[in-house]
């Protein structure tokens, strides 16, 4: 239930306005004005009225969400101690327990409230307490669908999959200015610094949002014709441009891509031929070479050829740009010339070790099956018990 009423009341000897209620809980300006700035920070945009106005319908979101989870909590006796909470933050943080007081000071530096950050943080593991309370003896893989997808896995062993993440905003009719609009609010902020995954957990609308947008290792067969190739056409690392599909618009970053079941610890022994001069002389070379085999000699008299011999590096210490010409080649094959540093160069693949093709374990499948189905069920809990909240908001 969504009323516009405005509240104001008197809070810790100060003046703070209530913008809005979850049944008992407040929500007020104070609430609101850390939510955002918080978010700010970790999608590393600077604290602008402009920044700000993009975010605050989100930030307002999140909140209300919060209230239910704190509401529901209570009801339910759920308990953590303090203790486990400042851990948590000095994990995800990455700063030594003993190290908070530099850490509040760091945040006091960038107007956030430690009280706020913790008692958000607190919320999202009492939440994920009481679901795991309540539904985790319910869930048990089902032994039928753990051996289909074992099954279903082995016969594309080999096969080429990607790992990429997605921010999506559904088409909905006739509102097609406002899904532009959306998706195009979405593309600044990443272009102005944002994280994609904090984006992503922000404002797509995809299932994957809780996972920071990314979908995990897909064949490459289960993906729609427009994200497919634009896929093949990005390094790892990569952002792609605004994918229109028939049912959304859509942003996705390619983490990486490989074989199903290839272990990851491919190391490959190249030949890397390169050249400062001009782009036929590189060419030539490259028509010329056979083989890692063939004789240098008379390369190697040219004072604007380099030829090195790299033997046995792991193709994941590798730069983006070359793993990219890389990845998927056979030993004997050469790649194209590509432009790197200044310097135009294409690599022979002497050989290869490691890389084996191995069969996903049925404990791993029944941890993922479990994860999702929680998952479903904490995102079904919580929208069943904001339709049965009496939401009170003030703000426009």
């Amino acid at each position: 239930i969504i009323l516009l009423l405005p509240i104001v009341s008197f809070t810790q000897d100060n003046f703070e306005a209530v913008i809005g209620k979850v049944d008992s809980e407040p929500i007020t300006t104070y609430d609101l004005s850390q939510k955002i700035k918080i978010m700010l920070n970790t999608m590393g945009l600077s604290d602008t009225i402009e920044n700000r106005d993009s975010i605050r319908e989100r930030a307002i979101e999140l909140i209300v969400e919060e209230k239910v989870k704190l509401i529901e909590s209570k009801k339910e006796n759920i308990e953590i101690t303090d203790k486990e909470v400042d851990t948590f933050i000095s994990k995800i943080f990455g700063f030594p327990s003993d190290k908070k007081k530099q850490f509040v000071n760091f945040l006091n530096n960038q107007n956030i409230d430690y009280d706020v950050l913790f008692e958000q943080i607190k919320i999202e593991l009492l939440w994920k307490k009481l679901v795991s309370n309540k539904f985790g003896g319910l869930v048990s893989p089902n032994p039928d669908a753990v051996s289909k997808i074992l099954n279903e896995y082995e016969k594309k062993l080999g096969l080429l999959e990607y790992n990429f993440s997605e921010i999506v905003i559904f088409k909905k009719n006739k509102e097609t200015e406002e899904t532009i609009s959306a998706i195009k609010n979405v593309e600044n902020l990443i272009k102005l610094g944002s994280s994609f995954e904090s984006v992503a957990s922000e404002f797509s609308q995809s299932p994957s949002s809780v996972n920071s947008g990314n979908l995990g290792w897909i064949i490459e067969s289960q993906i729609d014709e427009k994200t497919l190739k634009s896929l093949k056409q990005m390094s790892n690392g990569e952002i792609s441009e605004i994918i229109d599909t028939n049912k959304s618009l859509k942003i996705i970053k390619l983490i990486s891509n490989k074989k199903i079941g290839e272990k990851n610890d491919k190391e490959y022994s190249i030949l890397n031929i390169s050249s400062t001069n001009l782009n036929n002389e590189i060419i030539k070379i490259r028509d010329e070479l056979e083989s890692c085999n063939d004789n240098l000699s008379k390369f190697n008299s040219n004072e604007n050829i380099q030829i090195d011999k790299i033997e046995d590096v792991l193709l994941q210490d590798l730069s983006p740009e070359i793993k990219k010409v890389l990845n998927n080649r056979e030993i004997g094959q050469k790649t194209q010339i590509i432009k790197h540093n200044q310097k135009k160069m294409f690599f022979i693949i002497c050989d290869i070790k490691g890389g084996e093709i191995s069969n996903i374990s049925k404990q791993q499948v029944e941890q993922k099956i479990f994860q999702e189905k929680m998952g479903i069920m904490s995102r079904t809990h919580l929208n069943k018990l904001k339709k049965q909240s009496s939401i009170i908001l003030s703000i426009n």
